[in-house]
């Protein structure tokens, strides 16, 4: 999977992922667990960031940075944990929604 998504910070401080197709709430959408922070320093100061993201490394530019699978959440709703710069970032169950599973690797890159 290759695709450019956006991600749009509210007046809250809230990260959310733009998903129009999404079946469950807007709750889900928001960007948690170091995600938001992650959020807050790639886009640089911005309230909104497009970003590449791809689970295929062969599809990816050359400077992307990556997200790293270290295993599934324990805690209630599941989710994925990963690292990013030395950082751990959860990710909530709408990755599966957007790759079908929780990738080893996500390819990041702002566009």
């Amino acid at each position: 999977m290759r695709r450019v998504y956006d991600f749009y910070k509210e007046s809250s401080g809230n990260w959310y992922i733009d998903l129009p197709n999404y079946p469950g709430p807007k709750a889900d959408l928001q960007m948690v667990g170091g995600a938001d922070e992650m959020l807050d320093m790639i886009s640089e100061g911005e309230e909104r960031v497009a970003i590449y993201i791809s689970d295929v490394n062969s599809s990816v530019p050359k400077d992307c940075d990556k997200l790293i699978f270290k295993g599934k959440s324990l805690v209630d709703g599941g989710g994925a944990n990963y690292t990013w710069n030395k950082m751990n970032v959860w990710l909530c169950p709408v990755t599966k929604f957007v790759f079908g599973d929780y990738p080893k690797t996500i390819y990041i890159k702002v566009i």
